[in-house]
């Protein structure tokens, strides 16, 4: 990836430095659509694969960051899993987020990023549109488990309320044994 740093004071109009940011993105994906083209001569099937998909994209990243040739990164790299999107088993499992990774920590404020799957749409992955899609109904649903999670909980809390007025001197005495 390229970056474009500017060695004095910008004193140019901000939809100017756009323009400029325009071009240098323009050369970024004629890069990247050179960096796709290239495969192997005679056996296409054997030389660079560079994919396409997002997570495959995030994969061999990663893969450049650790030891893959090595037993202890190769299992370590066998561990990891991508998607695009949330698939079913993990949707209902809480997700965690890395504090030193989120954008508001990583980005000054301004500067310009963009999105690996919008990225990856415009180099040739036809799944984007599709993905956001399954998205939107996978939060819908998220959101009437939330909703129902809320009024189940409203619901405990009333009983237990009712629980402790109809059990009031006995709790006293089931107290002292209580963990």
């Amino acid at each position: 990836m390229s970056f474009c740093f500017l060695t004095q004071k910008p004193t140019l109009k901000k939809s100017l430095l756009k323009t400029l940011e325009a071009a240098t993105n323009i050369i970024l994906l004629e890069g990247r659509q050179r960096f796709l083209r290239k495969r192997m001569n005679t056996k296409p099937s054997h030389g660079p694969i560079h994919f396409r998909a997002p997570a495959k994209i995030l994969w061999r990243t990663i893969r450049c960051m650790i030891p893959h040739k090595t037993k202890r990164g190769a299992a370590a790299l066998a561990r990891l899993k991508t998607y695009e999107g949330i698939p079913a088993p993990y949707d209902k499992m809480k997700r965690m987020v890395i504090p030193d990774a989120l954008k508001v920590l990583r980005l000054q404020k301004g500067h310009e990023y963009c999105l690996l799957g919008k990225l990856s749409s415009e180099v040739g992955w036809n799944h984007y549109d599709t993905i956001k899609e399954l998205e939107r109904k996978r939060k819908e649903r998220a959101q009437v488990a939330y909703e129902r999670r809320k009024q189940l909980v409203k619901l405990r809390v009333k009983a237990e309320k009712v629980a402790e007025e109809k059990l009031g001197a006995q709790l006293e005495v089931i107290a002292p044994i209580k963990y």
